[in-house]
């Protein structure tokens, strides 16, 4: 059997790449006789937006971080997947169908992450794109924990695309995704609520400590070390959200920040250097999906997500969605056009002693629940 893994593993994000990493060895582990191959196929509209960003207006021009980033997020999939296919860079959805065909795959699993993402602005083309697998009727499709968010409702529910999208999806054998606003957003297009399973981030189903680095230098301070990554909203939240961490005993870290990365740590180079940042935290303080989930799981520290209401004006963010499945969504801020609230961080971390006792026991149920879900998906494949 030849199995393909389409996804978005070619951004510049730890998360997405690890997602990939997590659904390459877990499919692996079901079929390990099984040729599994990541799908190197690339947008151009993404390639090009993740190549901009390297550049700057001012000398010396280049991001030499981003471009450190990108160079090791590359080493990473030479190193950690143990197949790949060609590379292909297009949006010409027709191009694509036929890179695909060509790999004479018996079954495509599409996902995890924001693969089907509802909005105009997103890393792939307008949607419906090769995402969906459109008119590739000689191969088994699978959507395996895959997410449309965020949805922007003007753009996702346009009649014409909202037809195409639900044509194509339609014609997949086994349909899983990792959150209840896409789950809706399919039912509202007409899927049947009977063919939607429930499926989590891969990053919360494989064991992410065989990839971890643990050597850069240990946070040695007396005080707390709190992360923090907000890349949405006014830039004064960042700062905010940081005055209170320091008030309240903590050394604080911006993550996406190198220089102060190196205040208290060599500078991490490879992917796997940068995930073991998160097991030396006390707190942290993000928008990242996937950075809430290392935390989780490689620290066990709080985590205080942020939600923006311009992104996400239904309150459907899919961290919350996994923060409601946890038992944690006390430990979600709204954010909108407000500073936040005098004490939100003492409050939360108070609220964290008593939320944290069930999170162990709930990323089991969703682990033990998975393994239901990953029956029925396998049987697709047979």
């Amino acid at each position: 059997m030849k199995i393909g893994i389409l996804t978005y593993h070619r951004v510049v994000n730890d998360g997405s790449v690890v997602q990939a990493y997590c659904l390459e060895k877990l499919i692996r582990s079901y079929y390990p006789n099984a040729t599994i191959e990541l799908v190197d196929y690339r947008p151009w509209r993404g390639e090009k937006q993740e190549h901009l960003k390297i550049l700057t207006k001012r000398y010396p021009f280049v991001r030499y971080s981003y471009w450190n980033k990108l160079r090791s997020i590359r080493v990473f999939i030479k190193n950690n997947f143990q197949g790949k296919s060609p590379s292909c860079i297009t949006d010409n959805i027709e191009k694509a169908r036929r890179f695909i065909d060509a790999q004479s795959y018996d079954a495509v699993i599409v996902g995890s992450d924001t693969v089907w993402e509802g909005r105009p602005s997103g890393f792939a083309p307008h949607s419906p794109n090769i995402y969906f697998l459109p008119d590739l009727p000689s191969i088994k499709k699978i959507a395996f924990a895959s997410s449309a968010d965020p949805i922007i409702s003007s753009y996702a529910n346009n009649v014409n695309r909202a037809e195409k999208i639900r044509a194509a999806i339609e014609a997949f054998n086994f349909i899983s995704v990792r959150d209840d606003s896409t789950r809706d957003y399919l039912v509202n297009l007409g899927i049947s609520s009977e063919r939607i399973h429930f499926m989590p981030d891969p990053t919360l189903l494989w064991d992410l400590n065989s990839i971890v680095d643990h050597s850069i230098a240990k946070y040695s301070n007396n005080k707390p070390l709190a992360g923090i990554a907000i890349g949405i909203g006014n830039t004064s939240v960042k700062g905010q959200m940081t005055e209170q961490l320091i008030q309240n005993g903590f050394d604080v870290i911006d993550l996406e920040r190198p220089k102060q990365i190196e205040k208290y740590f060599s500078q991490p180079q490879s992917l796997n250097q940068r995930l073991g940042l998160y097991s030396n935290l006390n707190m942290i303080v993000t928008d990242r999906f996937h950075g809430s989930i290392f935390t989780l799981l490689l620290a066990g520290a709080p985590v205080l997500f942020v939600e923006t209401s311009s992104k996400w004006p239904d309150r459907n963010s899919k961290g919350r969605d996994l923060f409601r499945r946890l038992g944690l969504e006390e430990m979600v801020w709204r954010y909108d056009v407000n500073a936040p609230e005098s004490g939100l961080v003492r409050n939360r971390l108070n609220r964290w002693n008593d939320l944290s006792k069930q999170i162990q026991g709930r990323i089991q149920s969703l682990r033990y629940s998975a393994k239901n879900t990953l029956e029925k998906m396998f049987q697709c494949l047979e």
